[in-house]
């Protein structure tokens, strides 16, 4: 039988280790397979336990969103908002997303995400709306500010916040498919990426 977590603290760990659970069991099992009982049994709980916590798989991924994907988008935005300079920011962010590809379990969630879209197109909209598309639009409106001030010259704003985003996805998901395989040096990748894109977007003399 298992114990009635009492504490907030208690409830807050035995949460997270669902949520651990969880994930573990989306990632090798796929979420349209998954069953509740399946992370109860991979948390080493009961599946009562699990419906204390959750009404449904659905809640749980929501769950993960809410905790593990939601406060990067936050973090990134601190990031870019403080840097003396979004050259600064840029490069700083490259070292947070380095940091969540190979500390966190996102490249997991990313796979998960990737391998349900066709059939569960409202979990990919979720997550496109509260995360993808809340750092697309911090990164354009950085990037309009800097435009204006002349710190870059980027000639599109809103393709240039995708052009930044996609090697942390292809990161990520190479992290979640390849890894075993082959690895790759993150930070290296990424600082080309960035690098590339600044010096592609650096302000033109025309005094010459």
């Amino acid at each position: 039988m298992t114990l009635r977590a009492r504490t907030p603290k208690a409830k807050s760990d035995r949460e997270r280790l669902l949520l651990s659970a969880a994930l573990n069991v989306f990632f090798s099992k796929g979420f349209q397979a998954a069953r509740m009982q399946d992370i109860a049994e991979e948390a080493g709980l009961s599946k009562g336990t699990v419906y204390i916590y959750f009404g449904s798989k659905e809640e749980v991924f929501q769950a993960l969103i809410d905790t593990l994907a939601k406060p990067n988008v936050e973090h990134i935005q601190t990031l870019l908002q403080t840097a003396p300079t979004v050259t600064q920011g840029l490069r700083m962010m490259n070292g947070f997303a380095r940091q969540l590809i190979v500390e966190t379990d996102m490249p997991k969630f990313l796979k998960v995400l990737v391998g349900e879209s066709q059939l569960f197109p409202e979990i990919v909209a979720d997550y496109h709306a509260e995360v993808i598309n809340p750092t697309l639009q911090l990164m354009e409106r950085r990037l309009d500010e800097v435009v204006d001030s002349g710190e870059l010259a980027v000639p599109d704003t809103h393709i240039a916040a995708r052009q930044i985003m996609t090697p942390v996805i292809f990161s990520g998901l190479w992290e979640s498919v390849f890894s075993k395989t082959q690895t790759l040096d993150y930070a290296a990748l990424l600082s080309a990426h960035v690098e590339a894109l600044l010096c592609a977007w650096a302000p033109k003399d025309t005094t010459s």
